[in-house]
């Protein structure tokens, strides 16, 4: 059983590496040109509830972030 364990451990390890690594380029790609200052809106006419939003800026192909959704 020790064998097995030191054997799945690197692999649990670099599969969380990988992960990690998906989210970092999903978040850069998202914020990269995101503005704080900008309101999340599609146009001017639509109105924003303050306290909670969904930004259509943030939207992304779960294919081009290994599978992220």
């Amino acid at each position: 059983m020790r064998a097995l364990d030191l054997l799945l451990l690197p692999c649990c390890l670099c599969s969380l590496y990988v992960v990690g690594e998906g989210e970092k380029k999903l978040m850069k790609d998202l914020f990269s040109n995101h503005n704080l200052k900008v309101r999340p809106a599609a146009s001017p006419q639509v109105k924003v509830v303050v306290r909670e939003w969904t930004d259509h800026r943030l939207s992304w192909n779960p294919k081009d972030h290994d599978g992220i959704e």
